[in-house]
């Protein structure tokens, strides 16, 4: 029976913080980001893919200082920090032109992360750093593309404001998960193991 009461009181504490949940008080999105990805931050990822496909597209098919105008106009109408990096760190600011020292965190970054996108969280502000693979059709410029793909990177910075989304998210998760915290409580408090296993021994008789 003691431990049926150990299983009762740590479900219900369980519960409780479940239910507490539901409601808008901390943590936040942000505050979980390394151990749980709110689908907020996974839609802000979708739109800087389609920022770096886009700046690439417009590169490729127009002039390559169309790719610069390009994240310039994205900048000006939507609040965002964007910059052009190459494979070894340096920041570009115009096709050719790049500054003097390398950014060593981007170098890092591409050298371990390769293709993955690299993501980092401060207050109020999203930022992720997007690796640029080059295929044939860059090997006019960009050179060694077969046995270095990753070309260089876009890194993005936006503000943001994870708390609509994160709200109707969170009470969907707890809810659930206080419904499944409900029934194993119901289930414990009518359990009754000894009165089990004497029925258990009474047959055997």
């Amino acid at each position: 029976m003691k431990f049926k009461y150990i299983l009762i009181g740590l479900i219900s504490f369980l519960l409780l913080i479940s239910i507490s949940q539901i409601f808008n008080i901390p943590p936040y999105a942000d505050d979980i980001f390394l151990i749980y990805k709110s689908g907020y931050f996974n839609e802000l990822d979708r739109e800087f893919i389609i920022i770096k496909d886009s700046f690439v597209a417009v590169k490729t098919l127009g002039k390559p200082e169309y790719g610069w105008i390009f994240l310039d106009d994205m900048e000006k109408k939507h609040g965002m920090k964007l910059t052009v990096y190459n494979r070894d760190g340096y920041l570009i600011t115009a096709p050719g032109k790049k500054n003097e020292t390398a950014d060593l965190m981007i170098k890092n970054i591409l050298a371990i992360k390769g293709n993955d996108i690299h993501h980092d969280i401060g207050p109020m502000k999203y930022r992720a750093v997007m690796p640029v693979t080059g295929d044939s059709s860059c090997g006019f410029c960009h050179k060694n593309i077969e046995k270095k793909p990753v070309i260089g990177a876009i890194r993005i910075e936006r503000n943001y404001d994870a708390h609509v989304y994160y709200s109707a998210e969170r009470i969907l998760i707890f809810i659930f998960t206080s419904i499944i915290l409900l029934a194993g409580l119901f289930f414990i408090v009518h359990w009754e193991p000894a009165k089990n296993v004497k029925e258990l021994f009474d047959k055997k008789r």
